[in-house]
């Protein structure tokens, strides 16, 4: 399966992705699941969110996190040691196996990862990262658990507010530093 990069935009030959009914679907659970009271708003410091669904075989994932959780800070690099920090930090966050550990059962591998919004293209002082990991999966229906290695590598974040968009309906997980496997059963 070939997949290219063409302005900002994947294009692959097998035609992977959500279908247009499967990500209005997510759009609209997603704004509800951000607009309900006590959940971000603007973004809060130490908490980022995850929004995931199944599509067919394809598993897709976007997290939301706070520059200041990922970085220790929410402004285009400035200094050089702020520039090294973010260059390691986008190396990293473009690695979906050093953000996510899924259920072996639903055999998932990541096919590729976007990065939707990142502060250096932010001209304010509250920027975010925006990044969408999509996943081929042999068995998604085995799905039953994912582990969020976020917390290992970002000191800052401190909790992270998953909604998984399933068939039969969300489900939605808070994890924390002592709890960062949510369970889908």
């Amino acid at each position: 399966m070939m997949k290219t990069h063409l302005d900002g935009r994947w294009c692959s030959n097998a035609g992977s992705g959500l279908r247009p009914a499967l990500f209005l679907w997510l759009v609209i659970a997603v704004a509800i699941f951000l607009s309900r009271p006590g959940l971000a708003a603007p973004h809060q410091h130490g908490e980022s969110r995850i929004a995931m669904a199944v599509d067919g075989q394809v598993l897709t994932l976007e997290l939301t996190a706070p520059g200041e959780d990922v970085l220790g800070f929410e402004h285009a690099p400035k200094s050089a040691a702020q520039k090294n920090r973010y260059r390691e930090t986008m190396i990293l966050l473009q690695s979906a196996s050093d953000m996510f550990e899924l259920d072996e059962k639903a055999a998932c591998s990541p096919v590729r990862t976007r990065v939707l919004e990142e502060i250096a293209s932010i001209d304010h002082d509250h920027g975010e990262f925006h990044i969408r990991y999509e996943y081929q999966c042999q068995k998604p229906d085995l799905l039953q658990r994912m582990k969020v290695l976020t917390f290992d590598r970002f000191s800052g974040m401190q909790r992270v507010k998953v909604i998984f968009l399933r068939p039969n309906g969300p489900l939605q997980r808070v994890l924390d530093r002592d709890n960062t496997i949510a369970d889908f059963r």
